[in-house]
């Protein structure tokens, strides 16, 4: 499901205060390396660097895709990490093989070759699903498949990390509204980040939606906080195909945000346009009235994460932030009381604009 901006949404009840800092003399050019994340690594490795803050799970688009190399080679161009196996990216030629997220669920068979040529891995606290609705895939239990077990949790990490050769990042995915305690068993097990899985598979409005998903945000954040850990990795995705409200998620808390869901919008405006007649006559005329864009599926998603980065590069500018991690909620703001109670956002009025 891809949910689109409206005004009930509270991602459009908060704004950035980067325009106002900025008419008030506060503009500070980032410098290129600006949008860099790193996930610290244990022992004193050398920390992992994604060059941009979003990553792609392949919801959007699988391996068996006719397009799949050409959206691979603007992944790698771009520096954007992409989940799958080994198998999605053996018939890619070298130069078009992205950053490389590998992924084993709660139960499934360990296979090494998966985690050595990995450049993140992560663990699933769920089991897979492989078909089904999605009524019938909300049943699966997400919780607790390895956290409920601590020893064996940290000797799965402690497995994985010696396997990797101690040298890639080692995550755990668990699902947005997990609990204080499975997060205390996560970080105290030793990953170096946490997934947090967000879809809407029960139906739930898109205003409710994004007050729950920016609830939950807010609250683990929090919870990094308290447990003495304000920066802790939290890989987030979510369905949202706007640019703006990704990019919010970034500056509520999340270190990685999924682009899924921009890439499944222009899949389907794409599809809106395609042609639903075919003939010849008149019904080639009636055909061409519905032709499709002159933009390529490629094209488009080349130009909306080119946009959606150079967006991140404005406001943070805008705001005066050098790095991703100064880029936080204090660039929020809101005339809304609740939204300013629910994600700690700066309360304004209308003196702000106006002094």
């Amino acid at each position: 499901m891809v949910y689109q901006s409206n005004s009930t949404s509270i991602f459009d009840r908060l704004a950035f205060r980067g325009t106002a800092m900025c008419l008030a003399g506060g503009w500070s050019a980032p410098s290129v390396s600006a949008t860099h994340v790193s996930i610290p690594l244990p022992g004193g490795n050398k920390d992992f660097t994604s060059l941009v803050p979003f990553y792609s799970n392949q919801s959007a688009i699988r391996a068996d895709h006719a397009q799949w190399p050409e959206l691979c080679a603007i992944f790698r161009r771009l520096g954007l990490p992409v989940v799958g196996s080994i198998a999605d990216f053996e018939k890619l030629p070298a130069a078009a093989i992205p950053i490389r997220i590998g992924r084993r669920f709660a139960q499934e068979r360990l296979d090494p070759n998966e985690i050595t040529t990995a450049d993140i891995f992560e663990f699933l606290c769920r089991a897979a699903v492989t078909s089904g609705t999605a009524a019938a895939q909300a049943k699966v239990p997400t919780l607790p498949l390895e956290i409920d077990r601590p020893q064996r949790l940290r000797s799965l990490v402690s497995l994985l990390r010696d396997l990797s050769g101690s040298d890639i990042p080692i995550g755990a995915a668990v699902g947005l509204s997990v609990c204080r305690e499975d997060i205390v068993a996560l970080i105290d097990s030793g990953v170096d980040f946490l997934t947090l899985e967000s879809t809407n598979d029960h139906g739930i409005g898109e205003s409710d939606y994004s007050y729950w998903f920016v609830s939950q945000l807010s609250r683990i954040r929090t919870m990094c906080v308290a447990l003495d850990q304000p920066r802790f990795p939290l890989v987030v995705e979510c369905p949202f195909s706007s640019a703006d409200w990704v990019i919010k998620t970034l500056a509520l808390g999340a270190s990685i945000v999924c682009i899924d869901g921009i890439v499944n919008a222009i899949q389907a405006e794409l599809r809106r346009h395609q042609p639903a007649v075919h003939g010849k006559g008149l019904l080639a005329g009636i055909a061409d009235a519905y032709a499709a864009p002159t933009k390529s599926f490629i094209e488009s998603v080349h130009d909306a994460l080119n946009n959606l980065i150079n967006q991140l590069h404005l406001q943070m500018s805008l705001a005066g932030c050098q790095s991703l991690p100064h880029f936080d909620v204090s660039c929020l703001a809101s005339y809304d009381e609740q939204v300013c109670r629910l994600t700690r956002a700066t309360l304004l009025d209308i003196g702000d604009f106006t002094s």
